[in-house]
Order: C-alpha cells, then sequence, then structure tokens
C-alpha cells in the first residue's frame, strides 16, 4: 500500500471515532442527565369557575378542508393517480 492510501485510511478511520466517541458521548450525556418528574403533583385552585360546565346539548363541528382547492382540471396531483412523479 502506499503512504498515502495509509494516510488517508488513518484520517478515515479518525474520523470514524470521532463520530462514534460523539455519538457515546451523547448517550452518556442524556442518561446522566435522563429527567424524571414525580409521579403525582399537587395542584391548587386559583378560582373557581364563574359558569357552569353544560354536559346535556349537542356539538356540531364542521370541517372545511380547502387545501388543494386550487388545483384546477389541468393540474396533475400525485395522489390523484395523475403520473406527477412517474
Amino acid at each position: 500500500m502506499s503512504a498515502v492510501f495509509r494516510k488517508f485510511l488513518k484520517i478515515l478511520a479518525g474520523f470514524i471515532a470521532l463520530v462514534l466517541i460523539y455519538i457515546a458521548g451523547v448517550l452518556i450525556y442524556g442518561t446522566l442527565n435522563d429527567f424524571q418528574p414525580t409521579g403525582i403533583e399537587k395542584l391548587t385552585l386559583k378560582q373557581r369557575a364563574e359558569t357552569e360546565i353544560v354536559t346535556d346539548s349537542t356539538l356540531d363541528f364542521l370541517i372545511w378542508n380547502v387545501g388543494y382547492s386550487g388545483l384546477g382540471a389541468e393540474s396533475v396531483f400525485f395522489f390523484d393517480n395523475g403520473g406527477f412523479f412517474l
């Protein structure tokens, strides 16, 4: 093997070693600083609600999805099997 190729292999091995050391360091840091919140936290009310919660009424929702309404008849959208990416 030539000296240039050996030098390239050493640089490549050093780069791979640095990447592995970085990954190991991140994993060790994350393990040591893992946040574990307490199981139960006691909450206090600052004020009471002024109105009652209605539980016996019906709720109606309207979803107006116009995300692709800008596409005209000549437009091709790939989810419509239009062959945009083919």
